[in-house]
């Protein structure tokens, strides 16, 4: 009795999640199967990479895989839209013992810097005044803003792990410290620039990004300053 079609999609989905432990569905071309997983993974992987450029740089082909394996393969996932899996994945990596703890900081940075992406600034208040006084008046602060207190340097990091040349980014970063407190926001054309915080300035110029690293090469940010 042959399988049905809810057997076949397991089969699938198990195979595509795990090739290297599970076989093919009954009845399908091995060669196709596995060009299914590659390309299911591929979009999975690239996805992460995209939202996590600065962990990724930090990791070789092997370690990152190490990490983007197991979340495809074991995570069960809540949605089905791509733009939510870096959520999911920044949880996971917190349960990472193969992980340092600036590595965890980086990640929960750059997914603030991701889901700002997608965000959509508040509308500006009718009264505003784009050249008003920022000293007589009261500053209006963007909505697209997040305040994060970390014991690492991460926006650095970040930044130097971008390319050299690449699009201008709209976001900006205020760091104090002794700890870091990074204000990461993405500027509305609503909200002029007088209007945004004013110990706000442009990320440090890019750097070109560092060749792989093997997890915990890079040596422990500096203390405070």
């Amino acid at each position: 009795m042959g399988s049905s079609f809810k057997e076949t999609q397991e089969a699938f989905t198990r195979y595509v999640r795990d090739p290297e432990t599970n076989p093919p569905p009954p009845g399908s071309k091995p060669e196709r199967m596995a060009w299914y997983a590659k390309l299911f993974f591929n979009n999975i992987d690239g996805t992460l990479e995209n939202a996590f450029p600065a962990l990724r740089a930090s990791l070789d082909e092997a370690d990152w895989q190490g990490l983007t394996r197991p979340f495809f393969r074991d995570h069960p996932a809540h949605s089905p839209i791509l733009r939510d899996l870096p959520a999911e994945f920044a949880e996971f990596l917190q349960e990472r013992p193969e992980l340092a703890d600036w590595q965890r900081e980086l990640a929960a940075y750059e997914l603030a810097r991701f889901e700002l992406m997608a965000e959509d600034a508040d509308p500006a208040p009718a009264d505003l005044d784009a050249d008003g006084d920022l000293l007589a008046g009261q500053p209006v602060v963007s909505s697209l803003v997040r305040l994060m207190v970390t014991a690492y340097p991460v926006d650095r990091l970040a930044a130097a792990s971008r390319p050299a040349r690449g699009p201008k980014s709209r976001r900006r970063v205020c760091t104090t410290w002794p700890c870091t407190a990074t204000s990461t926001a993405r500027r509305s054309r609503s909200i002029s620039r007088r209007a945004a915080p004013s110990c706000c300035s442009r990320s440090p110029r890019p750097r070109s990004r560092p060749a792989a690293r093997s997890l915990r090469s890079w040596p422990r940010p500096s203390a405070a300053r």
